[in-house]
């Protein structure tokens, strides 16, 4: 199970950009394919009966505790717990890499292609704005005017992914 956690999750680190169409509640393809690695590693954890860590747990629980609170007063109830779940969705993740790195295997596979891939959607990204819409890259660095989106549905998730990458 924890090789087939980890060959889902090399597959995911590069379909990260390209499988990125907004859906419902701001979901991507990737998040089903990253569900599945979610519950394959939640599944090897079980079944070996291996320690999991879970680092920041009191301050997670501290924030989920006043998003709770917060909910109370919010504008939309939906809205609210949709912003819930894709925080526990997220710190599920945050939680599995951190076990995942903490193996200590050779994650050198998962970095060369997340360093590649990235490099490939960038320059896609800045191909897209100097062909499609005419743009300089001074253009693009001026505080107005056109932004890369690269492969992703809007610039700030482009920005987002190419830090991340960073």
């Amino acid at each position: 199970l924890a090789h087939a956690a980890k060959v889902i999750t090399s597959k995911t680190v590069a379909l990260v950009p390209v499988v990125v169409p907004t859906g419902p509640a701001q979901s991507a393809m990737v998040a089903i394919v990253s569900l599945v690695g979610l519950l394959i590693f939640g599944a090897s954890v079980l079944v070996r009966r291996r320690p999991l860590s879970v680092p920041f747990l009191i301050p997670v629980f501290m924030i989920g505790l006043g998003s709770l609170i917060a909910m109370a007063n919010a504008v939309s109830g939906w809205a609210s717990a949709l912003a819930l779940v894709q925080d526990i969705y997220l710190f599920a993740w945050f939680v599995t890499l951190v076990n995942l790195l903490r193996d200590g295997r050779d994650l050198t596979a998962f970095r060369v292609t997340w360093v590649w891939v990235a490099n490939v959607v960038a320059i896609y990204g800045l191909f897209l704005v100097m062909t499609g819409r005419h743009a300089s890259a001074f253009d693009m660095m001026g505080p107005k005017g056109v932004r890369a989106m690269g492969t992703f549905y809007d610039p700030n998730m482009f920005a987002d992914y190419l830090v991340l990458s960073l």
